[in-house]
């Protein structure tokens, strides 16, 4: 009927907004921090420090995730959103403008919350917007999306590091961040009317509720509680080795910074072109073998990357890489 095309046609509409703000900001991010690792060994941080510096930014996410959920439901999606990109601008900022480690630091903990604060309401928005049948072919467009525009950063900043320098790079993330700002101010509707009283217990609701409600939760379902442990420790194991993928790159297989770029590059696009086959062989053999091959092969193309002698080799050992990685949905 006529209402149903209208309707059908004002959802594609906004998951194109969707896409679209999120492919930008998504690009600008992977500017920013596919190459973060190289970037601070040129700054004369070791291993020991870079992977401390990571660690702060990954905590500085995962601490937000939290409350961020919970405060997107009772805010609305907009201001969370806005207020994640332009913290991410922000910090980009930064690190074109200072290459100070004091400062360095502050911007990764912006980077962290920045994306924190991002994630969460764009999942949401993509729920809101289509429900039902068309809910699965509307997340995977978003998922292709995000991940198509981190591949994009990821080639596109092994060059631009090169040519044009670590500073500048940072620069065009935080345009790129600074834009999707605006287009999200402009684009994405607005749920919710507050005052700044109302704000500030929404807040402090969530950050109480978010710790709680997650205890709750896994109190009550033992084999989330597994499944939670068992992901937390491979996540314990990647984290271990993800901050140094790019840097073997450059010091174990001796690549300049442009074939870097690239050998990530190729490693999102393998997680980005195996995410529509991986789905196909989740209905068809469950989560649970899927998500048990992931663990299994990601320990087995670890290695493989461990013993990679040159160039081409890297770069197949990514592509496995990537193809491994999108197993784990």
């Amino acid at each position: 009927s006529g209402n149903d095309s209208e309707q059908h046609g004002a959802q594609v509409r906004q998951i194109a907004v969707v896409c679209i703000l999120f492919f930008a900001v998504y690009l600008g991010n992977s500017l920013c921090l596919s190459l973060f690792p190289n970037y601070l060994l040129r700054l004369g941080l070791g291993s020991v420090s870079i992977g401390i510096a990571l660690m702060v930014y990954s905590a500085s996410q995962s601490f937000t995730f939290l409350p961020s959920g919970r405060l997107s439901d009772r805010l609305g999606r907009r201001p969370l959103m806005i207020s994640g990109s332009f913290l991410l601008a922000l910090s980009a900022l930064l690190l074109s403008l200072s290459n100070r480690i004091e400062t360095t630091i502050v911007a990764l903990v912006g980077e962290g919350i920045g994306l924190g604060l991002l994630v969460p309401s764009g999942n949401a928005l993509i729920s809101d917007v289509v429900r039902g049948r068309r809910s699965g072919l509307a997340f995977a467009v978003y998922q292709i999306a995000t991940l198509a525009s981190a591949a994009v950063g990821s080639f596109a900043a092994g060059a631009l590091a090169e040519t044009a320098g670590f500073q500048a790079m940072f620069a065009l993330s935080a345009v790129l961040c600074g834009a999707t700002t605006v287009f999200g101010y402009a684009t994405v509707p607005r749920m919710h009317t507050r005052s700044r009283s109302s704000y500030s217990s929404a807040v402090a609701h969530s950050l109480r509720s978010s710790i709680t409600g997650t205890a709750s939760i896994l109190r009550s379902n033992r084999e989330l509680t597994l499944l939670t442990g068992a992901l937390v420790i491979h996540s314990l194991g990647f984290s271990m080795i993800n901050p140094f993928i790019p840097l073997f790159a450059e010091e174990g297989i001796h690549l300049d910074i442009a074939q870097v770029g690239i050998l990530v590059g190729v490693w999102n696009l393998g997680i980005t072109i195996a995410q529509i086959p991986s789905g196909h062989l989740t209905d068809r053999f469950g989560a649970r073998p899927l998500l048990l091959s992931h663990f299994i092969l990601s320990s087995f193309s670890w290695s493989l990357y461990a013993l990679s002698p040159n160039f081409e080799i890297g770069l197949a050992t990514m592509m496995f890489f990537g193809i491994v990685g999108a197993l784990d949905m």
